[in-house]
């Protein structure tokens, strides 16, 4: 699947913000994020999961395996302490990890 730079253009994927700059959203979000402590890449990888990107999309797209996106998903609900993506993005919402535009 090819996705544009807005991460989600299609009307049934939610559509989350870009980063800017050399971390851009994702060095802000990890900043909210002090109780659960995210690395910048599993930021990435989490708003990529917001977007309703699969593993495969991911990696290609981050140039990692998918092993390694699988992984970082493994470890954010482990850190968030949510037994779901679907919990864990709903957290992110909630919590400002992600910002959904």
């Amino acid at each position: 699947m090819n996705h544009s730079k807005t991460a989600g253009a299609a009307p049934d994927r939610l559509t989350v913000a870009e980063p800017s700059g050399a971390y851009g959203a994702a060095a802000a979000a990890a900043k909210t994020a002090s109780a659960v402590l995210f690395s910048i890449r599993e930021l990435e990888v989490l708003r990529l999961v917001a977007a309703d990107w699969t593993s495969q999309e991911i990696a290609e797209h981050l140039c990692i395996s998918p092993r390694t996106v699988e992984t970082h998903r493994r470890m954010m609900l482990e850190k968030a302490g949510t037994r779901s993506m679907i919990g864990l993005v709903s957290q992110s919402v909630r919590h400002g990890w992600v910002t959904v535009v």
